[in-house]
């Protein structure tokens, strides 16, 4: 029986079979649920994978199990523990049965295996970090969308060197240099979800530093983010030339 103020939700497959039934209360998310709740996963011929409590759609422990989202397509088959993938297992592609990631995981991380990109073709096999491939060179990654969100070299698992970043949509918004995972030295930001460049110059440590160009706002040189030097800074019709400290103007003689 369910607890008070509770309410039973079963959800099927496409082919009418029962994929979950759960208990949720009044404010509960049955497709995207939070925190913790109490349910049945089955599999696509009804026969019962997991009773048990449930975070997010994920049992707390089992082994070899598919789970499935609410469209009734795998994400994901293998072992869980603590509501993580966890040891082997397969993760699938969002909205589809194409492979993403296939090997061992640790506690919901990659540890080894091989990643494929959204065509079947294998990019990567070995080790990981951060959930990205250990050290390669010229590889592209994807989401579990199938959108491109880098292009270049990992080095420790991070974008090293150089490289192209994009959103999770697919749409550039860096492209130049980096340093364990940092916008470093030469590089381009873009305007989001557009291709028209709104920096260009140089960068520490992900920040504007050293000279460079904010499309309509400065030009100049830059520290640690801030104005930081001899600068020209754009407001509506007008430009004022000084020397900038810390953001603000600091001599006498700016020049409008």
């Amino acid at each position: 029986m369910p607890k008070q103020n509770t309410y039973i939700g079963i959800e099927y497959f496409s082919n009418g079979n029962i994929q979950r039934k759960m208990e949720y209360d009044f404010y509960y998310d049955f497709l995207t649920p939070k925190d913790y709740s109490f349910g049945i996963l089955y599999d696509n011929y009804n026969n019962i994978e997991y009773s048990g409590l449930l975070k997010n759609l994920k049992p707390k422990e089992s082994k070899n199990i598919a789970i499935f989202n609410q469209y009734g397509i795998k994400m994901y088959f293998g072992n869980i523990s603590n509501f993580l993938y966890n040891g082997k297992g397969i993760e699938y592609y969002n909205n589809s049965e194409e492979i993403y990631f296939k090997g061992i995981f640790n506690y919901g991380n990659y540890n080894t295996g091989i990643l494929f990109d959204p065509y079947g073709n294998k990019i990567y096999e070995g080790k990981f970090m951060n959930n990205n491939p250990f050290q390669i060179k010229n590889i592209k990654l994807f989401n579990l969308d199938k959108k491109l969100i880098y292009e270049g070299e990992l080095i420790d698992g991070l974008y090293d060197n150089y490289g192209k970043i994009n959103n999770k949509y697919g749409s550039l918004i860096y492209e130049g240099e980096l340093l364990k995972g940092k916008y470093n030295k030469n590089g381009k930001l873009y305007e989001k979800n557009d291709y028209r460049i709104e920096y260009e110059g140089e960068f520490l440590n992900g920040l504007f530093h050293g000279y460079g160009k904010l499309k309509g706002v400065y030009e100049g040189y830059f520290s640690n983010g801030l104005f930081e030097g001899e600068g020209i800074k754009y407001e509506k019709n007008q430009y004022i030339k000084a020397i900038f400290k810390k953001g603000n103007i600091s001599d006498n003689n700016a020049n409008i």
